[in-house]
This record gives structure tokens, C-alpha cells and sequence, in this order.
């Protein structure tokens, strides 16, 4: 009886759509920088030439290494794209998604004008993984905090201390994962100051030095596999690993999408089901939407929930209608 119980329960299609999580996000990291945070801090006096009053602050989930780009108040979702071309692709490429607090259309947009950028190299890997992170939130602390007491009265001249905060962060112990973001991503210590002496290069030494080099660089592709692991961990702990695969049926959440219903608040949390179609990468799943939905059909996995199909029923009547259009939302 306690078993039958659980099971008509469990496959309650009211309570599916309804109640609110109580799991632990799905989804694992792999690979450093895979998925970034996109934050802006606003409010700055105008600085430089540019007269820029505002930093583009981009963070790596995996290593917390972290890149500051001085910009605008008004800077745009193409604009955006620019930045994360200038100063993170070259070193680290493209990554797998994107969190932000700027809404699902910020992020699209991104995405487009970064595939217009390489080319259409880059694709939407997955729609509307968005969440608001209090990583990111204390990494601009940090920085704030650092720009005061460098600047003092001087305030204006905050991008010229710039480039040595981001320096000065990443080459700071991390408390999550035990190294600092710059051991975690490059496998070793960068000095602050040069050596005040510099052999030759006629040096005899200079042999030894470059097998010492090799044994280090060794060593230390050892250690970011450790501080790699190590994160994960520390990140995975939060979260599961979900499994699914072709033709099953899953919710999807509305959070990040435009219902058209008199109260937000009073609508379903997920919708659905849906039969997943195809899996794109390791964490993003496409699914078989009704045509007349202008969303993206492709969907992190955080935001898609196993169906559990109740046999009695035979068909699952859908809480939006078809014919409402979805789109995503600001």
C-alpha cells in the first residue's frame, strides 16, 4: 500500500508541474572556463579617454579566474560580445554557457552577436541558462573595495589600477578550491616583481634550466588537475548529475519565459511534457516544442525535470495552450 502510495504520488502530473524543486541543481562542471558569469558594476566616475564608467567582470565557475573590462553604462548585448572577444576568447576560447542577471535576451543576443564575430563558429548551445550567482556578487566586492582604497581622492583614475586588481585577485589564495584562480588556470606562481638578476644566454646553466622548466611544467599540469577536481567538487556538491537520453519525457521550467497568463506567480512552474529530440553537448537537450512557441528548442539541463508518467492517464493536457506564443523574456 506504501509503495502504491508513493508511486501515484510521484507521478501526479498537477504536483510535477506545480511544486518548486527540493533536488539539487543537475548538471556537472568539465572543463574550465565552460561556463562563465557575465556582471557589470555601474556607478563608477568617468575614467580614461573612454571615459568609461562601468567594468564588464567575467568569472570562471570552475578555476574563479577572473577578467575585469573597463566599459559603459549603455554598453549593448553586441558590445558585450566585443569585450569577451578582446579579452577572454584569445586565452580561453569559447565557452559552453553563460550566466547572467541580465535576462534570457541579453544572453541570446550575445550569443548571436558572438557567432557573428567568429564567423558563425559559435552556436546556442543552450537557451535561458540563467541564474542570479553571489559568486559573481562577491568577486565585485572584492573589486569595489580595491578600487577605493587605491584611488582615494583620485577617483577618477580607476582604470589605471585596473589591470593590477585583476593581477592582484587572481593571484590570491582562493578559499574554494585552495589555490589561487591564476595557479588553478596557468599551473604555476607568476612573480609580481622580475628577478634582480638575469643569467645569460650564454649561461651554462641555461640547459638545466630548461630540463628543470619542462619538470615543472609537468608538475604543474598536475596541479591543475588537482585544483580542477578540487572545484568541482566543491561545485558538484550543490549539484547532480542527471542522465537522460532521446525520446524521454521531461518539464521545462517557465522561469525564463514569457507566459501569457494573468499572474506569474500563480502559473505553473514547469510545463510539459516534452520528448527530448536530441542532445547537444553534455549538458544541453533539444526538445520537441509545439511550432507556434518562439523560443529557442534547446535547454540546459538545470532547467529540465524527468516527466513521470502516470499510466491511468492517457494524455497529458497541457496547462498553455499550443497556440500561445513564448518567447523569451527581458
Amino acid at each position: 500500500m506504501v509503495s502504491y502510495v508513493r508511486q501515484y504520488v510521484s507521478t501526479c502530473v498537477v504536483c510535477q508541474r506545480s511544486k518548486p524543486p527540493r533536488h539539487a541543481p543537475y548538471g556537472l562542471l568539465n572543463r574550465p572556463w565552460g561556463s562563465v558569469t557575465l556582471d557589470f558594476i555601474e556607478g563608477l566616475p568617468e575614467s580614461g579617454d573612454e571615459r568609461y564608467n562601468s567594468i564588464l567582470v567575467v568569472v570562471d565557475w570552475l578555476t574563479k579566474y577572473t577578467v575585469f573590462a573597463p566599459c559603459a553604462k549603455t554598453t549593448t548585448a553586441e558590445q558585450t560580445a566585443q569585450l569577451y572577444l578582446d579579452k577572454v576568447f584569445p586565452f580561453f576560447g569559447a565557452p559552453n554557457s553563460i550566466l547572467s542577471d541580465r535576462g534570457s535576451q541579453f544572453v541570446s543576443c550575445f550569443w548571436r552577436s558572438f557567432a557573428v564575430l567568429l564567423d558563425g563558429q559559435a552556436t546556442l548551445s543552450a537557451a535561458y541558462h540563467l541564474q542570479t550567482d553571489r559568486q559573481t556578487e562577491r568577486v565585485n566586492q572584492v573589486l569595489e573595495q580595491y578600487l577605493r582604497i587605491y584611488t582615494g581622492k583620485h577617483q577618477s583614475e580607476w582604470t589605471l589600477h585596473l589591470p593590477l586588481a585583476q593581477f592582484a585577485y587572481n593571484n590570491t589564495l582562493h578559499s574554494t578550491i585552495g589555490v589561487s584562480p591564476l595557479f588553478a588556470t596557468l599551473g604555476f606562481h607568476p612573480k609580481l616583481f622580475p628577478s634582480s638578476t638575469v643569467a645569460g644566454v650564454h649561461d651554462p646553466r641555461a640547459a638545466a634550466f630548461v630540463q628543470d622548466r619542462a619538470k615543472l611544467v609537468e608538475a604543474c599540469k598536475q596541479g591543475i588537475e588537482r585544483a580542477a577536481a578540487s572545484a568541482a567538487k566543491y561545485y558538484n556538491s550543490g549539484r547532480k548529475p542527471l542522465s537522460l537520453t532521446v525520446g524521454d519525457q521531461v518539464l521545462l521550467r517557465t522561469r525564463n519565459l514569457t507566459v501569457d497568463a494573468p499572474s506569474k506567480k500563480l502559473t505553473d512552474l514547469l510545463v510539459g511534457p516534452f520528448v527530448i529530440s536530441k542532445r547537444v553537448g553534455q549538458r544541453a537537450y533539444q526538445l520537441e516544442l509545439p511550432q507556434t512557441w518562439r523560443c529557442h528548442p534547446v535547454f540546459h539541463v538545470s532547467l529540465l525535470k524527468p516527466f513521470r508518467a502516470n499510466r491511468a492517464l492517457r494524455a497529458y493536457p497541457q496547462t498553455i495552450p499550443d497556440n500561445s506564443d513564448l518567447a523569451a523574456r527581458d
